[in-house]
């Protein structure tokens, strides 16, 4: 049997994450490991957070601590307005107008 958290380890951790040091890191990846039990699910969240951290790191927030649901909105939108699929983001409830 693999590692329980072996569903999320196949990508690195997000720099946000990985920039608040080993105790985050382990947080991070204990979050999916322990909470989510679908593992097509934890991939696809794992996947969702991790494209939305780097896209906060690409638009320079300093730290995870620093991440604010609005800036989470924000994505949402873009994803939208760039004709990305952000239905499973949103539990289906976000639709291109």
């Amino acid at each position: 049997m693999g590692s329980p958290t072996a569903a999320v380890t196949h990508r690195p951790i997000p720099a946000l994450i990985a920039a608040s040091g080993a105790r985050a890191a382990r947080r991070f990846l204990e979050f999916f490991a322990a909470n989510i039990r679908n593992p097509h699910a934890r991939r696809a969240h794992g996947r969702a957070v991790a494209e939305f951290l780097t896209w906060r790191d690409d638009q320079g927030v300093p730290s995870v601590a620093a991440v604010q649901s609005l800036y989470l909105a924000a994505w949402i939108e873009a994803s939208i307005a760039y004709g990305h699929d952000v239905a499973w983001h949103t539990g289906g409830r976000v639709t291109k107008s």
